[in-house]
């Protein structure tokens, strides 16, 4: 037995002084830093031994602030930090501040994980990415700077950092993982740039003190690839905000360029109208859920499929139009509408089969064969069109009036208004019709667009006092005729109507 035991005690040492995961270490300004090799010239920091739950069983933790090294040199050799390893400070919750040097590439997973303590970070130019957990439960962590360089933030890369108050995506970034930000109760702002394309899945679930997330513009939001509802800031935030402008976003107008509308506007509250463009052909799930303060929305007959839940609990809403283009609308698209009238261009007979039969699952009055009027224009930077207060006016086919807004007699009027510089020429089916233009019979749902044009100044000689007057000179649909003084005349000086 005497000879045993020493011999287990041998074998014992000798594993524990083998039970290490770096190759060196390096003491500067009296913290001890461990290294790992990843090539002949470069290192990654990383944690010194793994026992249970323990990533520095047997060591001392870094605390306090850290600087960490741009080099470090063993045994002669000067090797470059390019990595922050997997689990590197995994615990240490004596850590106040991190400085990561311009060398770093890349931050592991759960790199920081559970630094409770850690206040500060700045993530260099030189990293490019943040990987899974890497900050998880820092919840002392008030502010974070991102890199430029860093092209994707990991799943739970920030979960639980309930110190933060406001976070700036920089242009870089393509892609924001599940979780990311979940559980930062105390956040309050959020920017992201035109450069995200993907927010996964539940990425600001439960950030209850947002007040306001900020995007770029509203073509960069509408091409964002959400995960989900959680996945949009403004779930919480409720209120929208384009870089630049401190003008709350209310009366949306979505641009031409979307094709169609993902969760952009997903509990966005703050919203009171929206216009959707003709180059719309889906409105997806969950698009405007819970937009309480919309009061109007009109939807193209551009519009081919409207997902489960995309208006649901869109309280404010008193209607919706849906035009006969849409073939399909999944469970619960309008359910919680609870002030709306469904006004459906097609007959109820002729529904077409796609519409799932709990499409109106709250049972809000629906209006069948509605025929509607709608206005358009040849170009929104000419000029814009209204139809008493509102982008469509309804009548049921029995030719009662069921939903035009502030018209007189029941007749809808549409109204052709140029902006600088630009005059309004003709309405397309009108041809002889004055700017503002009055429809009394509604038989058949139709559209009228309004045709603008450029203003083109040009002289002409006052014949009575051969004085040069400035005129305007306009091509109209029956050629060249100008305008002086808010009277049209033809090339021949002819005043005409």
């Amino acid at each position: 037995m005497n000879k045993v035991l020493p011999i287990f005690l041998f074998f014992l040492f000798a594993t524990q002084a083998m039970a290490k995961d770096f190759d060196f270490s390096v003491q500067s300004n009296g913290q001890t830093l461990y290294y790992k090799k990843t090539s002949d010239k470069e290192v990654s920091v990383v944690y010194p031994n793994k026992s249970g739950d323990d990533y520095y069983s047997g060591y001392t933790k870094p605390s306090g602030d850290l600087t960490i090294p741009q080099t470090v040199t063993d045994d002669g050799v000067k090797y470059t930090v390019t990595s922050i390893g997997k689990y590197a400070f995994e615990g240490c919750s004596g850590l106040s501040s991190v400085t990561i040097p311009e060398s770093v590439t890349s931050i592991g997973e759960s790199a920081f994980e559970g630094c409770i303590g850690l206040k500060s970070v700045t993530i260099p130019n030189s990293v490019t990415s943040i990987s899974v957990g890497a900050f998880c439960s820092c919840s002392s962590l008030a502010s974070i700077i991102i890199g430029n360089s860093v092209t994707s933030i990991g799943r739970q890369a920030f979960e639980g950092c309930s110190g933060l108050t406001s976070v700036s995506i920089p242009k870089s970034v393509t892609s924001i993982g599940g979780f990311a930000f979940n559980l930062c109760s105390g956040l309050e702002s959020v920017t992201i740039s035109n450069s995200v394309t993907s927010i996964d899945r539940d990425a600001f679930r439960s950030c209850r003190g947002l007040t306001k997330a900020e995007f770029a513009s509203i073509e960069s939001l509408c091409s964002i690839n959400f995960g989900g509802q959680f996945a949009n800031p403004l779930k919480y935030a409720h209120r929208l905000y384009i870089i630049g402008d401190d003008n709350e976003v209310k009366a949306l107008v979505i641009p031409e360029s979307v094709t169609s509308i993902s969760c952009a506007f997903s509990g966005c509250s703050g919203l009171t109208s929206v216009t959707i463009p003709n180059t719309v052909t889906s409105i997806d799930e969950y698009a405007f859920c819970e937009c309480t303060g919309l009061t109007s929305v009109t939807i193209p007959n551009s519009v081919t499929s409207i997902g489960e839940g995309a208006f649901r609990g869109c309280s404010g809403l008193a209607s919706v139009t849906i035009p006969n283009s849409v073939k399909s609308i999944d469970e619960d698209a309008f359910y919680d509408c609870s002030n709306a009238t469904l006004y459906c261009e097609v007959e109820e007979t002729s529904k077409p089969g796609g519409w799932n039969s709990k499409w109106n699952d709250s049972g809000r009055p629906e209006k069948w064969g509605c025929k509607v009027i709608r206005a358009a224009v040849n170009d929104e930077e000419y000029g814009t069109v209204a139809t008493a207060g509102e982008n469509y006016a309804v009548r049921g086919d029995d030719g009662s009036l069921w939903y035009l807004k502030e018209t007189t007699n029941g007749t809808a009027t549409l109204t052709a208004t140029p902006k600088d510089g630009y005059h309004f020429v003709k309405w397309q089916e009108e041809p002889d019709a004055a700017a503002t233009l009055n429809i009394d019979e509604v038989t058949e749902s139709k559209t009228y667009t309004a045709v603008f044009a450029k203003d083109e100044p040009t002289s002409i000689k006052n014949n009575s006092a051969g004085n040069v007057r400035k005129v305007t000179k306009v091509l109209g649909p029956d050629g060249l005729y100008i305008i002086k003084d808010g009277v049209k005349y033809n090339m021949l000086g002819e005043k005409v109507n």
